[in-house]
């Protein structure tokens, strides 16, 4: 219709401009032609103005909508993918008499964590555990730890499939599969009878704080060696460090009754109160674990009886 309406403008407008010229030559009056070549120009504008083709714009929008639709199904299929690539962290926070077991995780809502605690303490052993739910990318639980010894805590925590008092809900067998199979990632590890989990690295805190746990230790370290002393029944005088609070050399001072041993003996000696040396300094943190300790053993006399060899065992002095 636009087009019809355009088209009788332009066919007016030619025929009313030859009438016109008609006109103005045989010097007839002009008002109604002019009025005529007015009104088909209006019609040509409206014409023109109520073209019916798409706009620029809608058929940009036309062209966008299945491009758009295949960039959010993109979109959705790589952020699917990205939650199988199984991501955890866990922290643990010490509040009064309680730990504050905190992960977070991409795992979808829903999924369970099995979460425990325990301590290093074997004479005073505890530990506790949870499953522990995810809600909006964290799973959160509250322990109550006010009987246990002071000393380290251990966390440890994983994505279980394989057991059957505690299953996942059907969403995440859904989405991770039946045996934790369509998980991925450096977190998850082989289980048994082909069944996958994903693990997260432990971590410890001290209980109820570092500096409880370091005078705790540092007594420790004190009644072992004076243990260790007493025990040897005199054939060990003293144990210090060959620098004032530096334990990466010890000096082992020993009685004459060193003299009275046979060589091999001294040997046997001298590595054994060697190790049980470097164990208690590892384990009081008077030193790190992966740092060397050597231990040296000398007479009353400061006279040098033994001393560690570079691959292992022991130089006895003559």
């Amino acid at each position: 219709m636009d087009a019809f309406i355009g088209m009788i403008g332009v066919l007016g407008f030619l025929v009313c401009l030859v009438v016109l010229i008609y006109r103005f030559i045989k010097k007839k009056p002009k008002k109604p032609i002019v009025i005529g070549l007015g009104l088909s120009l209006c019609l040509f504008i409206l014409g023109v103005s109520m073209d019916s083709s798409p706009s620029k714009t809608d058929a940009a929008i036309a062209n966008e909508k299945p491009e758009n639709k295949q960039v959010e199904e993109v979109k959705k299929e790589s952020k699917e993918e990205s939650l199988k690539e199984f991501k955890a962290t866990m922290s643990l926070k010490v509040e009064e008499k309680n730990v504050i077991a905190t992960i977070e995780t991409n795992a979808p809502n829903g999924t369970l964590l099995e979460t425990s605690l325990m301590n290093a303490d074997m004479n005073n052993f505890k530990s506790l555990s949870e499953f522990i739910e995810v809600k909006d990318g964290k799973a959160t639980h509250t322990f109550n730890v006010s009987d246990w010894p002071t000393g380290y805590i251990g966390g440890i925590a994983s994505m279980r499939f394989d057991l059957k008092d505690h299953p996942q809900p059907p969403n995440i067998l859904e989405f991770y599969g039946e045996k934790g199979e369509k998980a991925e990632g450096i977190q998850i590890e082989d289980a048994h009878d082909d069944f996958k989990y994903g693990k997260l690295e432990n971590i410890t805190i001290a209980y109820p704080s570092e500096a409880a746990v370091k005078e705790k230790l540092d007594k420790l370290f004190i009644d072992t060696l004076n243990e260790m002393i007493s025990k040897s029944e005199g054939v060990i005088i003293d144990i210090k460090p060959a620098t004032i609070n530096d334990w990466s050399i010890v000096y082992v001072t020993v009685s004459d009754s060193w003299y009275y041993s046979p060589k091999h003996e001294q040997e046997r000696f001298a590595e054994q109160i060697a190790n049980t040396v470097q164990t208690v300094l590892y384990n009081c943190e008077k030193v790190k674990k992966d740092s060397a300790v050597s231990v040296y053993y000398y007479d009353t006399y400061k006279k040098k009886l033994a001393s560690p060899k570079m691959f292992g065992g022991y130089e006895i002095e003559e």
